[in-house]
């Protein structure tokens, strides 16, 4: 299937995000293989660069707006987001233009103090269980939002496991890898790298 229709399809709901980078895989390795001959530093791989394409992409599916776009096609607004986003990734990476950047640490809408259950002090993180529906659509859409502002597919999985596992490091890394979409997008090997992404992910938080 071309790009062109398997965007369109995406956005029409006709087919899963999952479905759509299987079936334009190619391409976004391509990108990325692109992207990564820029001079990147050594921490920083065309599968890290992979991911943020695919971050952006699904994003950038989330908002696109037949009505508004006029004769921009859906798979025209997904690639110049995707590599639009890349490319300012790779360009911080690499230090290019600092003074045109915003630097510093990131901000969230939600505190990472709320990935921790009350009362348990032994707990990494929390989520607050709330009994009102309000509140719990509340917390979906606030943690829903701290995933959206991770710069890595891989984090953005993440940090929904982690708050679906309550903070517990090791459910989340299970849920993160029995998640058959996350872990195909994510390219996970195995739960120990998982469980490595998660902490990592934790920790950040934390901080």
């Amino acid at each position: 299937m071309h790009f062109a229709e398997a965007a369109r399809a995406c956005v029409a709901g006709e087919m899963t995000f999952s479905c759509f980078v299987e079936e334009t895989e190619r391409r976004w390795q391509w990108w990325a293989k692109r992207l990564a001959r820029a001079g990147i530093p050594l921490w920083l791989d065309a599968e890290d660069i992979r991911q943020d394409l695919l971050l952006e992409a699904w994003r950038a599916m989330k908002r696109f707006d037949g009505k508004k776009a006029k004769s921009v096609t859906p798979s025209q607004f997904v690639e110049v987001a995707a590599k639009n986003a890349a490319k300012k990734n790779v360009h911080r990476a690499r230090g290019d233009d600092r003074h045109t950047w915003a630097w510093g640490a990131p901000r969230f809408d939600l505190a990472a103090s709320t990935l921790v259950r009350e009362g348990d002090e032994d707990a990494e993180f929390e989520v607050p269980v709330e009994p009102e529906q309000g509140r719990a659509r509340e917390r979906r859409e606030a943690v829903m939002a701290l995933a959206r502002q991770q710069e890595s597919l891989r984090d953005f999985f993440a940090v929904q496991a982690l708050a679906a596992a309550e903070g517990d490091i090791e459910h989340a890394a299970q849920l993160f890898y029995e998640d058959l979409d996350a872990r195909l997008l994510c390219r996970l090997p195995s739960e120990h790298t998982a469980r490595m992404v998660v902490g990592r992910v934790a920790s950040r938080l934390a901080a």
